[in-house]
């Protein structure tokens, strides 16, 4: 009986379910599966109808999924000969912070895997806290810190920091286990700087990350979807804008763009029955910019150069993606994002704006009120509003420095010893070690 209900617990974990309900524990998935079984076996329904002694209860459940947790890694951990470690920390909505590990290895027939090991809590997120939960996992599992190759990590301080962090504080126990920052981080880390840098198109994602807020936290999104049946061709719904990872964000801007009708009626509709001053006041001014040529060529712009970097970075989380295959892409996007500094690419890209204008009914563009310059910098002023535009679009277009970045931080970083998984020369000494 018992063998029953080992294997009744593994496939509830295996199918992600919760195993207990809210209060009344007969409804449970556990406890229902048991019953289902129960029908073709009469000892399992015996046992379940007995008092005591039927192995059920929550921390019997508990301490089977634990030891069956601890039994997965160690078959799991059993094959690595040499691997390199991937960490990162999270809050979670109890404010909780918690240490997720990876490894990633080589098994002998040269596939690469990528292993999830566990989320550790851990109330402090100092290098010293975060070393001892490192040698905690490794010693519970069975891995020598010898094995370590490698360390991935974000660019924190107490991760990455060149005196104290916890990158210098491993490579002091193991030389060979070389600190590469994450490249997926510092690919999200230059976008945001460089988008930041070109005033329409921040002042354009701004704008984007309230009118997904408006949307997703009210129950405006039930009007958009209403709308949306109502016309002959649905488009997709609104994506939540993330202002902290940009290389996600190209979904949410086109979406905006295809949704742009269908949401000026929503503000439309919202402002009959919306009574708070506030709320009533940001409606308003998202509704008046959505109407700008400004929000249209900003939204426009940031779609475009964030197409590129969202595809490098879903190139670059690739299980098989090796660090020198990652400089290839991204030479290969910054080879891509150079070919949009051209005049013929701005004016392929203006035309398609004002199409769109066109088409969406957005104001058309015009030049701004001519400030009192410098008599040296009075012909610096445009005269034409496409050649007001054209300097946005080159400045945004700079995004190429994104990718720069990307590769020098990773280079950056490198010990004599990382500069041959880059492609560079191998000192005499590295090969010794090896």
């Amino acid at each position: 009986m018992f063998l029953k209900i080992l294997s009744n617990v593994r496939f509830v974990a295996r199918q992600g379910l919760p195993f207990r309900g809210h209060g009344d524990e007969s409804e449970s998935n556990f406890t229902q599966l048991l019953r289902l079984r129960g029908e073709d076996d009469p000892r399992i329904g015996q046992s379940i109808k007995k008092r005591t002694d039927k192995y059920t209860s929550s921390d019997i459940q508990n301490e089977i999924l634990t030891v069956m947790a601890k039994m997965g890694l160690r078959d799991l951990t059993s094959s690595i000969q040499s691997a390199p470690i991937m960490i990162d920390e999270t809050t979670d909505e109890s404010n909780k912070e918690h240490v997720v590990i990876c490894f990633r290895w080589v098994d002998d027939e040269l596939d690469v895997h990528e292993d999830f090991i566990g989320l550790y809590e851990t109330e402090s997120t100092k290098a010293i806290a975060l070393l001892t939960i490192i040698h905690d996992v490794l010693n519970k599992l069975n891995i020598s810190i010898t094995k370590l190759r490698g360390q991935c990590y974000d660019r924190a301080t107490a991760m990455s920091g060149c005196k104290a962090g916890v990158a210098k504080l491993i490579l002091d126990e193991e030389p060979r286990a070389i600190y590469t920052h994450c490249y997926g981080h510092s690919l999200n880390l230059s976008c945001n700087d460089t988008i930041k840098q070109c005033a329409i198109v921040r002042n354009a994602f701004d704008t984007a990350n309230e009118i997904t807020k408006l949307i997703k936290k009210s129950r405006r999104d039930a009007i958009l979807n209403r709308l949306k049946l109502e016309v002959t061709s649905p488009s997709p719904g609104i994506r939540t804008f993330s202002p902290t990872r940009w290389t996600t964000n190209a979904e949410c801007l086109g979406r905006i763009i295809t949704n742009h009708d269908l949401l000026y009626k929503v503000w439309e509709e919202a402002l009959e029955y919306v009574k708070e001053t506030d709320m009533r006041s940001r409606i308003i001014g998202v509704k008046t910019y959505m109407r700008t040529f400004d929000f249209l060529f900003g939204i426009m712009l940031g779609e475009l150069l964030l197409r590129h970097s969202d595809n490098l970075s879903k190139t670059l989380q690739s299980i098989h993606m090796s660090a020198a295959e990652g400089q290839k892409v991204a030479a290969m996007t910054v080879k891509t994002l150079k070919s949009l500094r051209t005049d013929e690419s701005f004016q392929a890209f203006w035309e398609l704006v004002q199409k769109t204008a066109n088409e969406l009914e957005v104001e058309s563009p015009s030049l701004p009120r001519k400030r009192r310059a410098p008599r040296r910098n009075e012909d610096a002023f445009p005269h034409q509003v496409e050649a007001y535009y054209h300097p946005f679009f080159f400045e945004a277009c700079a995004c190429k420095e994104t990718v720069d970045k990307c590769r020098e931080s990773s280079r950056g970083s490198c010990s004599p010893s990382k500069r041959p998984l880059l492609g560079g020369e191998c000192p005499s000494n590295y090969i010794r070690k090896m």
